[in-house]
């Protein structure tokens, strides 16, 4: 359904989007970004002692297939790059702090905070943006995995953009990247929760790759 609703709103946004600059306006940005992000590849590195003084320790490489939303909001600032002939600033590199609600792996969510930048290193052609971000994130409590007293999470991504403007000094970026976590939920064998203190817990380190794919709207 997520998958459905998300090219669903790309294709009727760019079907009724007015044709105009693709550039920025500068100053304050305020944007709204939602999107799926699959997961494709797992590295899970687990060491614990048992209740009876054995350590145990694994480390499970995969190719794991999940798929999980994500939405975010931020505000940002655009800093003007290049003018055109008419001395309007067409190109602009924006850098912005975005907070919001995102899904790592199955059974594990988080709220992240990060810090992105974007914009468009093409003078002929400043509708096409690369991206990238890094930041952290508050795991939430209601998660099958969270655990109490782990490590913050860790969010990188980067990618490709196109922007559309939409009037009224609206701008759609439709993207398109890759993004690496790494969280510290709680140890989980075959699908079972192991029930540990964080003193039994030498290790839980669960490294995830995905393809991350989102709509922007920017004022």
């Amino acid at each position: 359904m997520l998958v459905i609703l998300f090219f669903a709103t790309t294709l009727c946004t760019a079907t009724y989007a007015q044709k105009g600059s693709a550039g920025d306006r500068g100053g304050v940005t305020y944007g709204l970004e939602w999107g799926i992000c699959p997961q494709y590849y797992t590295i899970y590195d687990y060491s614990f002692r048992t209740d009876v003084g054995f350590s145990v320790e694994n480390t499970a490489k995969r190719r794991a297939y999940h798929m999980n939303a994500l939405m975010m909001a931020s505000i940002g600032y655009d800093i003007p790059l290049h003018k055109d002939p008419e001395g309007v600033d067409r190109r602009y590199l924006n850098v912005s702090i975005s907070a919001g609600w995102e899904g790592l792996h199955d059974d594990y969510r988080v709220f992240p905070i990060m810090l992105g930048v974007k914009g468009s290193p093409f003078v002929a052609h400043p509708q096409h943006l690369l991206f990238g971000g890094v930041g952290t994130a508050i795991q939430e409590r209601t998660s099958r995995l969270y655990r109490k007293g782990a490590k913050a999470p860790f969010i990188a991504n980067a990618g490709y953009g196109y922007r559309i403007s939409i009037g009224a000094g609206m701008r759609m970026d439709i993207k398109a990247g890759l993004e690496y976590s790494w969280s510290s939920p709680a140890v989980e064998i075959d699908g079972e929760i192991v029930e540990l203190s964080d003193d039994d817990i030498f290790r839980s380190a669960f490294n995830s790759m995905a393809v991350r794919l989102t709509i922007a709207l920017q004022l």
